[in-house]
């Protein structure tokens, strides 16, 4: 909030800095912060976003900023994958082996 009245008392918001390619701002007068570029949790797990108020004096704008810590929550988005992918396997296995004998061990 800014306690002052008129054109000095209307606040800005900004990502700036680090991640403001992957974050915005939607609404300006609003602070509205969203997701501006894709988000991967198996790549970045967490952001540290610094949001800049500033008010729209035309002598001379007041600023502060704030820390915004934003979590992204992993989702079931990556199939499994055969190692080596995409291969054929065969097992070859001996007559008369017990139940139970391992054939192959696969890995994915």
């Amino acid at each position: 909030t800014d306690a002052d009245s008129g054109r000095n008392g209307q606040v800005s918001y900004a990502v700036v800095g680090a991640h403001s390619e992957t974050f915005g701002v939607q609404r300006e007068a609003a602070g509205q912060i969203i997701v501006i570029g894709a988000l991967d949790y198996e790549r970045v797990s967490s952001y540290t976003l610094t949001i800049r108020a500033t008010d729209n004096s035309s002598t001379a704008p007041l600023s502060q900023d704030a820390t915004l810590n934003v979590e992204v929550i992993d989702v079931n988005d990556n199939p499994p994958v055969f190692s080596p992918a995409g291969g054929t396997y065969t097992c070859q296995q001996v007559e008369l082996v017990p139940p139970g004998d391992t054939c192959i061990m696969l890995n994915v």
